[in-house]
């Protein structure tokens, strides 16, 4: 289904790594991820890092006459809203958000550089995952002009063998991810949208947060931050208590 834009992705990949040659282990996490994702939207660099209306936009193109603006986000949404609110007026805005549905993990010996068997990690990325980096931005979703891309995709983290504990890997330090392959791209621009978080199972019958978790398949964290963002966004409210549990529903 994704043929063509694996395709690219492939290409942007191989653009990234080439642009990053040099680098040495020890530089920020995530930077061929970033990198990548750039070129995937965009392969032309001279669209990259463009300053606007007082800010640096990772992706500007301005080839119609109108700004469309790109932001890739791998965590901590909220500090986009200097910017959306910055550009919102003036351009288009595409809100990305990466997310890895399977990610093999690579150890790093940071001494002899030699790179461990990779394993799969027990942390599996869905849908649901994106919602604690939409309720950064949630006063934006649905707003005119910005639209947010969710890219579910298959990749491989590298990690240092520099933390903590005999094996060295209680708070190791992350060093790259290499995004693989796209197993999904959902885009959000309207109301109507939304309907991708709404849970079959859940959607006509009260339930509680742990309900929710189980159902959406996250940690009970993560499950607490999607049900703020999804009654931030109009989706689901309190419907009272079972015991001392708050119970929820669906709006529609």
């Amino acid at each position: 289904m994704y043929e063509e834009q694996n395709i690219q992705l492939a290409k942007a990949v191989n653009t990234a790594i080439l642009q990053n040659k040099g680098n040495t282990i020890g530089l920020l996490s995530e930077k061929t991820l970033h990198s990548a994702l750039k070129f995937y939207f965009c392969p032309d660099v001279s669209c990259h890092e463009i300053k606007f209306k007082g800010c640096v936009a990772d992706v500007l193109i301005n080839d119609v006459g109108y700004p469309h603006i790109f932001e890739i986000q791998t965590k901590q949404a909220w500090r986009l809203a200097k910017k959306l609110n910055a550009y919102q007026n003036d351009a288009d805005v595409t809100v990305v958000l990466p997310l890895f549905r399977q990610k093999l993990i690579r150890w790093i010996d940071p001494q002899t550089g030699e790179v461990s068997e990779p394993h799969k990690s027990t942390r599996p990325k869905n849908i649901f995952s994106a919602l604690r980096e939409i309720y950064g931005i949630r006063q934006f979703i649905c707003a005119p002009n910005v639209s947010v891309c969710i890219l579910l995709m298959n990749g491989i983290e590298y990690k240092l063998l520099d933390g903590y504990g005999s094996n060295k890997k209680r708070r190791a330090s992350k060093y790259d991810i290499i995004p693989e392959e796209i197993l999904e791209e959902i885009w959000i621009s309207e109301e109507a949208d939304l309907c991708v978080f709404k849970l079959k199972e859940l959607s006509d019958k009260e339930f509680t947060a742990r309900e929710f978790a189980k159902a959406a398949s996250l940690r009970l964290e993560e499950a607490r931050w999607a049900m703020l963002a999804l009654k931030a966004l109009g989706l689901i409210e309190e419907c009272g208590k079972r015991g001392r549990l708050k119970l929820w529903r669906y709006l529609y």
